[in-house]
């Protein structure tokens, strides 16, 4: 994982955990979901996303969108072979399937969604203001 997000989570070490929910609002998003979820069984699963966030402006436009996200997952050293295999067994639309559960119960409308185990959410990248809410949020479990 890259960027600051990442920062956050570093700066937060083992006081926070990162619960990753797949968010398909389109054919494009299921199949980038599908594939992240085969890269994640080859230990690429942030690499990949990292790649797909970095790219979405290209991909989510592209007539060849399908081709493009397969490319993503060669250039991050996915072994194409087994993706296809993961592909072909569904695994990836299972674990879709139960994060659209997840993301319908919490009312996710937007990426990205950010939930604390104390509901508040923020919606878009102010990181700022989560940074705050995460500072705030282990002060208080440092006082219990």
């Amino acid at each position: 994982m890259q960027g600051p997000l990442h920062h956050l989570l570093e700066e937060n070490r083992g006081q926070v955990k990162l619960v990753y929910i797949h968010v398909a609002f389109s054919p494009r998003s299921a199949q980038a979901a599908e594939i992240g979820e085969c890269a994640y069984r080859q230990g690429k699963f942030w690499a990949y996303k990292d790649r797909v966030f970095e790219n979405q402006r290209a991909w989510g436009r592209a007539e060849d969108w399908r081709q493009r996200l397969l490319a993503y997952g060669k250039e991050v050293g996915l072994d194409m072979a087994a993706l296809g295999r993961c592909l072909r067994t569904g695994v990836g639309k299972g674990a879709l399937q139960e994060d659209v559960r997840a993301t319908d119960a919490h009312r996710v409308e937007f990426t990205p969604t950010i939930i604390m185990d104390d509901g508040r959410r923020f919606v878009g990248s102010d990181l700022d203001a989560l940074r705050g809410a995460l500072a705030g949020a282990v002060s208080l479990r440092g006082a219990r």
